[in-house]
């Protein structure tokens, strides 16, 4: 019984160990820039998105702005195999509403998933996270590798 319980201790803190590796795997700075035409007074619309993903207890921060938009979500991150989700957490002020005092997403809403193919950019699926015209963005490259931590 004392050799089964410390097996999957073990087992259980490598299992640990290693879902924090697949999310170490993905540490860094993400961007993605939308561009979405212009105004009818000619001014660009484009919206920067940049997700910052650290490794301890898998926190992520994704930033939003550009056109009519600023907003900085906190999310957790999970890898599993070659993907990783991005799970609404809260708004960067810890509330679960935004500026205008509306719950967009609910805790533990899935945003959007980057996935890494054998060769080729990254894969974005997005899920609650919308575009700017309320739509959800069709599957395909978009965010980009911009910066790893320093070590």
């Amino acid at each position: 019984m004392k050799r089964r319980l410390l097996t999957g201790l073990l087992l259980g803190g490598l299992l640990t160990l290693s879902a924090g590796a697949q999310t170490a795997s993905w540490d860094g700075r993400y961007v993605h820039e939308a561009v979405l035409g212009r105004t009818a007074g000619g001014t660009a619309m484009v919206i920067e998105y940049e997700i910052t993903l650290r490794s301890q207890a898998a926190q992520c921060q994704l930033t939003i702005s550009g056109f009519q938009t600023d907003e900085t979500l906190l999310c957790t991150a999970k890898a599993q195999g070659n993907s990783l989700a991005l799970h609404f957490k809260s708004h960067e002020d810890g509330r679960l509403v935004n500026a205008h005092g509306v719950a967009v997403y609910t805790p533990g809403a899935l945003l959007l998933t980057l996935e890494r193919p054998a060769t080729g950019p990254l894969i974005t699926r997005w899920h609650a996270l919308r575009g700017q015209d309320g739509r959800t963005p069709a599957p395909g490259p978009a965010f980009a590798l911009a910066t790893r931590p320093s070590r």
